[in-house]
């Protein structure tokens, strides 16, 4: 990497480093070993997103939401929680998705991504 490039990745891991939220997993340090770059972050198990929408909980847990306290503006969130979600209950690959857990989950990434933006934070890649 050039250093302009390195210069632009120092400034946007220390810029998202700084966020804190319930809905965003906390960035701890920004390494380079060996010609890589690499960051450590809190870890979070779970499992991918398609499959806990179709009811794959991790072994021992439970469903459970984030608490609402700082969650989005009242437009926001019932714009959110109010549509119908565009997607089909029915099997897919044999899995059925779980339409409350699903619309539950997108709510959590929403306030992750509203408290980003209230933050300055543009995220990109969502």
């Amino acid at each position: 990497m050039d250093p302009e490039s390195i210069l632009m990745l120092k400034h946007e891991f220390r810029t998202i480093a700084r966020l804190s939220d319930p809905h965003l997993v906390t960035l701890h340090d920004l390494v380079f070993d060996d010609d890589r770059w690499f960051f450590t972050m809190d870890l979070v198990n779970g499992v991918p997103f398609l499959e806990w929408a179709r009811d794959g909980r991790l072994p021992g847990t439970s469903v459970e939401r984030l608490s609402d306290d700082e969650g989005p503006a009242p437009a926001l969130e019932a714009a959110v929680f109010a549509a119908p979600l565009p997607v089909s209950d029915q099997p897919h690959d044999g899995q059925k998705l779980d339409l409350k857990r699903l619309r539950d989950t997108l709510g959590q990434l929403v306030r992750g991504l509203v408290s980003l933006h209230r933050q300055g934070v543009l995220h990109r890649d969502v």
